[in-house]
């Protein structure tokens, strides 16, 4: 699922279409509920953006959206032990956040994501595993760095 999101989004030339092209991509490319939950998260995002400049509130827009949009498509809610627990804190922190500055905006959703998601399956610093910090990196601040470097049309403002 992962690797036709990052393929659509390094073709992006506007949000919306790069958006609406990723949602649909993840669902015709992989089977399951999953990536159609995921589509439904990024065509929610793209009915929430436009033009080829992403601000802070846009930011928060775009996620309010995605997540508005998969709870159109599921009754999942956080403590189900589904994506919903890593979800709905994010986005929640996310609108909560009250930075301008949109990779702290993303660091805090990547952040109460996976605090949900440790939560609701019971992992602690004991039982974690040990690369578990350093081997999770935020997709969000994953995509705001390769945005910068690659969409030349796209511009993240700061």
């Amino acid at each position: 699922a992962m690797s036709a999101i990052v393929a659509t989004a390094q073709k992006g030339t506007e949000f919306k279409a790069m958006l609406n092209d990723m949602g649909f991509d993840v669902m015709l490319q992989v089977s399951g509920s999953t990536s159609t939950l995921l589509g439904a998260f990024f065509l929610g995002m793209s009915d929430h953006a436009s033009g080829t400049e992403l601000d802070a509130a846009g930011v928060k827009a775009m996620f309010a959206g995605g997540l508005a949009n998969v709870q159109k498509q599921t009754k999942a809610q956080k403590g189900d032990k589904t994506m919903m627990d890593a979800l709905i804190p994010a986005v929640e922190a996310i609108q909560a956040c009250p930075s301008d500055d949109i990779k702290e905006i993303l660091e805090a959703g990547a952040k109460a994501a996976l605090a949900g998601a440790a939560v609701a399956h019971g992992i602690t610093t004991a039982n974690a595993p040990s690369v578990m910090p350093t081997a999770v990196l935020p997709l969000g601040v994953a995509c705001l760095n390769r945005s910068r470097k690659r969409f030349e049309k796209l511009r993240i403002k700061n």
